[in-house]
C-alpha cells in the first residue's frame, strides 16, 4: 500500500529504528516484519515475526504471518511447530488449522492433515476462499489415502465455493483421468483450468492425457506438444 517508493523506503528505515529503540517490544518486531514483507524481503520478515512471537505469543495475526512464511519458505517442520504452538493458544482459528493441515499434507501424513483441515471447515462457514482451499486439500488427502468417493465429493464441494480454482480443477480432472472415469467432466474442468492459467505445462499435460483417454489423439498430440 505504498505507491511512493520513497515512502516505502522511509517506512522500512523507521521500523528498523523502532526495533533498535524498543528491543523488547513485540509490536516493534511485528511492524518491522510487515515493512520487510512490503519490500519483498520475506526471509528477513520471517525472522522478525519469530522474534515478535517469542516476546509475546498472544497476538494471533503475527503467528499466522509467521506460519504462512514458514510454508512459503518450504520449511515444513517449522510450519508444523509454529502452527501447533499457535493452536495451543488459539485452537479455534480456522486458517491456522488449514495451514497446519497443509504442512502435514506436504509431509505426507494424510491422516493428521485430514484432522486439521476438517477442523478448518467446521470452524469457518463464511470465508469462501478458505472453504474452497480446505475442501480442495481434503480432496488431495483422500486421493492419497485411495478413498476416491470422499476425494471426489471434497473436490466437488471445493468447486461450489470457487468454480475458478485452477489447481482444484486440474487435480480433480487429472485423478479422474488416471481412473478413466467421468472423462467428459474431466475434460471440461481441465479445459477451464487452461483457460484460467494459459501456458501452464502441468495443466496442458493433464488436458492431453484426458484427450488421449478419450481417443482424441490429434487433440492429445497438440496439447502434449504445448506442454
Amino acid at each position: 500500500r505504498f505507491p511512493d517508493p520513497n515512502a516505502k523506503a522511509s517506512a522500512l528505515e523507521l521500523s528498523k529504528l523502532l526495533v533498535a529503540a524498543h528491543p523488547n517490544d513485540a509490536r516493534a518486531f511485528a511492524i518491522y516484519g510487515d515493512m520487510l514483507l512490503q519490500n519483498d524481503k520475506a526471509k528477513e520478515a520471517r525472522a522478525m515475526y519469530q522474534k515478535s512471537v517469542e516476546l509475546n505469543a498472544q497476538v494471533y495475526e503475527v503467528q499466522e504471518q509467521l506460519v504462512r512464511l514458514d510454508l512459503a519458505d518450504n520449511d515444513i517442520a517449522a510450519a508444523i511447530k509454529d502452527g501447533e504452538n499457535s493452536l495451543s493458544l488459539f485452537p479455534n482459528q480456522a486458517w491456522m488449522n488449514y495451514l497446519v493441515g497443509v504442512a502435514w499434507l506436504q509431509k505426507k501424513d494424510y491422516k493428521k492433515a485430514l484432522d486439521y483441515i476438517k477442523n478448518a471447515t467446521s470452524l469457518e462457514l463464511q470465508d469462501k476462499d478458505l472453504l474452497s482451499q480446505s475442501f480442495s486439500a481434503l480432496g488431495d488427502c483422500y486421493h492419497d489415502l485411495k478413498d476416491n468417493k470422499n476425494s471426489d465429493e471434497a473436490y466437488d464441494k471445493a468447486l461450489t465455493y470457487n468454480p475458478d480454482n485452477a489447481f482444484t480443477l486440474n487435480n480433480y480432472s487429472y485423478y479422474l483421468s488416471l481412473r478413466g472415469e467421468a472423462l467428459e467432466k474431466a475434460a471440461k474442468m481441465s479445459k477451464h483450468s487452461n483457460e484460467l492459467q494459459p501456458k501452464n505445462a502441468s495443466f496442458e499435460d493433464t488436458y492431453a492425457s484426458i484427450l488421449f483417454r478419450q481417443k482424441d489423439y490429434a487433440g492429445a498430440k497438440t496439447w502434449i506438444e504445448k506442454a
